[in-house]
């Protein structure tokens, strides 16, 4: 292939090797990674990458921004990559690809010129050309990107990321310089960027600096080798008086941090991918259920974009697939599935969604003297959690009967799970779409079938399925979990048919056995 051969490819992801990962005391492996020995003709050497996967990668078909690493041996990686997981799992920046770059002579690829302290220094522009005509290519082939690409190095590799901004701003979307090393030469830098601004009125790109707060000056053998305070100062005032129109930039301090501070990478990452809202899963309405198909049946999906594609043969979507303008109509039993596709920062998951054909669900005779209302059944465990419980195995805490299908039987926020059931009287026969709202994993089954399963999602929003019902009773069922720590819960359940506009299942449906 092009400039770099991989000289050990295995793995079901084409690229990956042997494990990079910390040992319990069993002998258990706990995977944070894989090496990757690639050769590169620029360089005239063998160079290692310590790569990262999201968790969901290999079950996934969906795009990912990189992020990549400078200074990539083994421990370093493991501190910075932990600092973007946070970030991560506090949902402040997309799911991503992590590759650190392992150094061979580090002060000859990180420094455009030789110092008195760097003999080898100079490295720089072919180092970048490394990472642009090799590297990134090779990383696109073999994974499955977006467009989004983040540069990060600390001290004398935030001086090569910052040298990588100013003279091919073009390779990296975002350039992340962490307490980087750059008075050797500030006079040098500062110029440099001095002249970058003037000429580049405009550029969307982010440069995010970030230092220790108690960073002083320091010594490097008889003379100071850096002045933190000064260089970002220095920084500061150029950008303030003259940033490119589009660029974002900042400069963060780490209060009580020390030189490359733990918790830079955190802090970075925050204002690289600063505005990053993820892409939610576009709701598909219906969202399941059953249809005669004697007429078309009207699909929609909700959107807050416009980047929506969709396939009705079950298939994958694609940026080729269909894309979402309006209702369309299927007429005959379908798999619809529907994926937001980003820009820069990657893909939706993809919504499934089966329509299966059903002639009108016949009513059923009730096995007793009936009254108004749902049968409950409240259930307590501490171990409840975001997924539905067996409620066949549970101990009930508490029963009765309500004329509502809400959560005002609950006696906590979390750690509870609630059932109804009884029957519904359909007035007349038709097509009945009902939509669930709730926070959490829930489900309505009708006659046993199961019409809505709104899966784990801690947002209050709403699910909805069809059912083609003939007048008289019907058993229902509602199944509801709570999820933790949270102060809003909320569910309710409404039904929309002909003549009938969209309400809350009406109290006089509603009926159980005395």
């Amino acid at each position: 292939m092009k400039s770099i051969i991989s000289t050990a490819i295995s793995l079901a992801l084409s690229v990956l090797i042997t494990t990079v990962g910390l040992a319990q005391s069993q002998g258990d492996l706990i995977a944070n990674g894989n090496y990757c020995k690639v050769f590169s003709k620029i360089l005239n050497e063998e160079r290692t990458l310590l790569i990262h996967m999201p968790d969901d990668y290999a079950e996934s078909t969906k795009r990912y921004p990189v992020i990549f690493q400078l200074d990539g041996y083994e421990q370093r990686y493991l501190f910075r990559l932990a600092e973007a997981n946070r970030a991560l799992d506090e949902g402040l920046i997309p799911e991503f690809i992590y590759v650190a770059i392992a150094n061979t002579d580090r002060n000859r690829d990180m420094y455009p010129f030789k110092t008195q302290y760097h003999s080898t220094g100079g490295g720089a522009n072919n180092f970048i050309r490394f990472i642009s005509n090799e590297l990134i290519p090779y990383i696109d082939e073999n994974f499955r990107t977006t467009t989004h690409r983040t540069l990060m190095g600390f001290s004398a590799s935030g001086v090569l990321a910052f040298y990588c901004f100013l003279t091919v701003p073009e390779t990296f979307n975002a350039y992340l310089l962490c307490s980087p090393s750059l008075s050797f030469d500030t006079d040098y830098f500062i110029d440099k960027l001095k002249n970058f601004v003037s000429k580049n009125k405009t550029m969307n790109k982010t440069l995010a600096v970030v230092y220790g707060g108690s960073e002083g000056t320091s010594y490097y053998g008889d003379q100071y080798y850096f002045d933190m305070q000064n260089c970002v100062r220095e920084i500061i005032n150029v950008l303030k008086s003259n940033s490119p129109k589009g660029l974002t930039w900042s400069v963060t301090p780490v209060v009580g941090g020390l030189h490359t501070p733990h918790g830079g990478v955190y802090e970075g990452l925050k204002k690289v991918f600063e505005g990053w809202q993820p892409y939610l899963q576009p709701e598909i309405i219906p969202a399941g259920g059953f249809y005669d198909f004697e007429n078309p049946l009207p699909v929609s999906i909700k959107r807050n974009t416009d980047r929506i594609c969709f396939t009705v043969d079950g298939s994958e979507p694609t940026k080729e697939s269909m894309r979402y303008e309006g209702i369309f109509t299927v007429n005959k039993p379908s798999t619809i599935k529907a994926k937001i596709f980003g820009g820069k920062y990657g893909e939706s998951a993809t919504t499934v969604v089966e329509i299966k054909r059903s002639d009108l669900f016949g009513n059923v005779t009730a096995d007793g003297e009936l009254k108004n209302g749902l049968k409950y059944n409240y259930y307590e465990d501490y171990h409840f959690r975001s997924r539905l419980p067996d409620f066949n195995k549970l101990k009930v805490d508490e029963s009765g009967t309500t004329d509502r299908i809400n959560l005002g039987v609950k006696k906590r926020y979390e750690g509870f799970a609630v059932s109804y059931e009884g029957f519904i009287k359909i007035p007349f026969d038709g097509d009945y779409v009902f939509s669930i709202t709730s926070n959490n994993e829930s489900k309505l089954l009708i006659d046993s079938k199961v019409i809505i399963h709104k899966e784990f999602d801690y947002g209050l929003n709403e699910k909805t399925g069809i059912a083609p019902l003939q007048q008289g009773l019907h058993a229902i069922k509602i199944l509801y979990v709570g999820p933790p720590f949270m102060k809003i819960l909320g569910l309710a359940l409404y039904v929309t048919g002909r003549g009938i506009e969209k309400q809350e299942i009406p109290a006089e449906w509603l009926f159980c056995v005395k």
